[in-house]
């Protein structure tokens, strides 16, 4: 038996948006550099899972004489307690299970079956039955989405049932979002194959017989049903990396060598790397006292551009010294290339020709509405003479 537990998190909306992507413009080489995740620390494990409240139990061929739902343990769903059960959209031939291993990206169905478990002599209905869903709007490792039912004259007024979702990395957080439109309700009854509003996720949302009036006769096959919406699990991630070459390297490398009036080619990369929109990503660079961008020798390369260079003009380049620049909106998998050069002036204070001078600059910050991240182009600077 499944163990009693609560639950208060409510299951968010997700909007799909069209792409926003580039393929790498042009055949340029170059080592990618280092990165290393996060080091997040594990949840204490927490008791997952259950059905509620306890009540008395009945079988199909003696149902209760009183008006209670979903309480028959005997029935063609088999123990109605458990009526919400979950499955893998994306996998044809999976099953519904009420402990699903999940992971990002992939769509999921569940499925919440309802019923007035009183004898068809019992005339009244179940009054103002409503079903809801509640579910995390994140899960760290594991988390559980939770269904209700409740009829205002019913005993007990309110049932619930939950299932458990779980990702392979226990680390790992992620997103959970409702698929718009998905919710759809299924009997024997007219309101079968009608959508179901938001408000299922929210405050709840009457179901019924023969229309959505919330009530539900107990007996009636016509009556009895399950209504069905798919989540998809979405992680918000992005890459930034910054490369450069000189006159002495002829690979775009995050590590160079130059010399004070040497002028460097420089690549900055932006990617969305996970599962979720990210709109009016922001590119700022940051260049030490020594380098000067070269005027109006910018680039840029992204899905608006058909994954070419195309120059940004001077006004908006020099924005970025010091200041940022909008470089739009991105889909999963969608990519921004800017391009520009500078040069090493000689810098008072540093004795370039003893042991050279190394920079850790530029620096370009990526802004994002999930976080910002900043990559720097490591550059050892020496004399003019060496």
């Amino acid at each position: 038996m499944k163990k009693l537990v609560q639950f208060t998190l409510f299951l968010a909306l997700v909007a799909f948006a069209p792409s926003c992507t580039a393929a790498l413009p042009e055949t340029e080489r170059s080592t990618p550099a280092a990165s290393s995740p996060a080091d997040d620390k594990l949840q204490d494990p927490v008791a997952l899972g259950g059905w509620g409240p306890e009540r008395p139990t009945f079988r199909q061929d003696s149902p209760a004489d009183y008006i209670t739902l979903n309480s028959l343990t005997k029935s063609s769903w088999g123990d109605e307690r458990n009526f919400l059960q979950v499955k893998n959209k994306d996998s044809p031939n999976s099953e519904y299970t009420d402990d699903l291993e999940v992971a990002v990206g992939k769509t999921y169905t569940a499925i919440l079956m309802y019923r007035n478990a009183a004898s068809s002599r019992i005339a009244t209905p179940a009054e103002n039955t409503a079903m809801r869903v509640m579910a995390p709007g994140s899960i760290k490792g594991a988390g559980e989405i939770n269904g209700f039912l409740q009829a205002s004259n019913s005993n007990p007024l309110e049932v619930w049932d939950s299932v458990v979702i779980r990702l392979t990395d226990p680390a790992s957080e992620v997103a959970l979002r409702y698929v718009p439109g998905s919710a759809v309700i299924h009997s024997r009854g007219r309101v079968n194959g009608l959508p179901l509003p938001d408000e299922l996720y929210t405050t709840g949302t009457p179901i019924g017989c023969d229309q959505l009036d919330g009530r539900l006769f107990g007996g009636e096959e016509t009556c009895t049903g399950y209504v069905t919406f798919d989540f998809i699990l979405d992680q918000p991630n992005f890459t930034v990396t910054t490369l450069g070459k000189s006159p002495q390297n002829h690979e775009l490398t995050p590590s160079i060598s130059a010399r004070v009036g040497d002028t460097l080619e420089m690549r900055g990369e932006y990617k969305n790397t996970g599962t979720t929109l990210q709109n009016d990503v922001v590119m700022d660079l940051n260049l030490p006292a020594g380098m000067e961008m070269v005027s109006n020798n910018m680039k840029i390369a992204n899905s608006a551009t058909d994954g070419t260079y195309k120059s940004v003009s001077e006004q908006t380049a020099n924005t970025l010294l010091p200041g940022i620049l909008n470089i739009g909106s991105y889909k999963p998998g969608g990519s921004c290339y800017i391009k520009f050069s500078v040069t090493i002036h000689d810098v008072p204070g540093y004795d370039f020709a003893t042991s050279g001078q190394v920079y850790r600059y530029p620096e370009i910050y990526v802004h994002t509405n999930n976080g910002s991240k900043v990559s720097f182009l490591r550059v050892k600077v020496l004399g003019p003479l060496q």
